[in-house]
């Protein structure tokens, strides 16, 4: 089976930037968790009105939102929420 990718929204560009070395490190690797599991469960969803669930998922101290769009074979990463 291909591998899926990830793409991640301009919000997510710009607080992964603001994040240390490592936390981006993190992220990074649970990107790559999501792409290599574009099935996989998440801890709850969320079903915004007249748009598709939204699936999210904890990594450590981070809420991490996205959706696996099939059809391209890309998991959408929509925002991420460092939880304090």
């Amino acid at each position: 089976m291909d591998r899926y990718g990830y793409s991640v929204a301009d919000s997510v560009v710009v607080t992964f930037g603001q994040c240390p070395k490592g936390q981006r490190d993190f992220l990074l690797r649970a990107f790559a968790h999501l792409a290599d599991n574009p099935s996989g469960s998440s801890d709850f969803a969320e079903h915004p009105p007249g748009r598709h669930s939204v699936s999210v998922t904890r990594f450590g101290r981070w809420l991490i939102r996205w959706w696996p769009d099939h059809a391209v074979r890309m998991v959408r990463i929509i925002d991420i929420t460092f939880v304090r």
